[in-house]
């Protein structure tokens, strides 16, 4: 842990800011990511399985319910 206190706290500073806009970037790459695909293609990650995301009378999920769904899957 010696990037805590070199340079009297400006390496620190630094670290935790690119660690903040790291993981915000991340955030949004991956809330697009499943928004798009859930809302375009009714799946992600499905692998061999064909599982669909749908309503529960079987229309499709639009986009504003996928975006909520990947807010809330983080």
């Amino acid at each position: 842990m010696a990037f805590l206190n070199s340079n009297n706290g400006k390496f620190d500073s630094m670290f935790w800011a690119m660690y903040g806009i790291f993981f915000l970037c991340t955030y949004i790459i991956q809330t697009i990511y499943f928004t798009v695909a859930i809302g375009k293609w009714a799946n992600h990650r499905q692998g061999g399985f064909k599982l669909k995301v749908v309503k529960p009378d079987g229309s499709r999920v639009s986009y504003w319910r996928a975006l909520g769904r990947s807010l809330a899957y983080y």
